[in-house]
């Protein structure tokens, strides 16, 4: 049986308030929630959200370009 193994950081350099942090946090986990049968099985991913991440996009729309640009969502 092969798992992907999902991890999600959010530093204090992306903002210093929880609330903002844990937000992107719950946004991410609801898209490979909803994106778990597409994603390619055996796979470890770790999102770290940094200084650059853009606040107001939505970041399953950001995690998903990035998840299709490397391969590792089965279209």
């Amino acid at each position: 049986m092969n798992l992907v193994r999902i991890g999600v950081s959010v530093g204090l350099k992306f903002s210093r308030k929880a609330v903002t942090r844990n937000r992107i946090k719950r946004q991410s986990r609801a898209f490979f929630c909803q994106n778990l049968a597409k994603i390619v099985s055996g796979v470890d991913i770790i999102i770290i959200v940094g200084k650059g991440w853009d606040e107001k996009v939505n970041p399953g729309v950001e995690i998903g370009q990035i998840l299709r640009k490397n391969g590792l969502i089965k279209e």
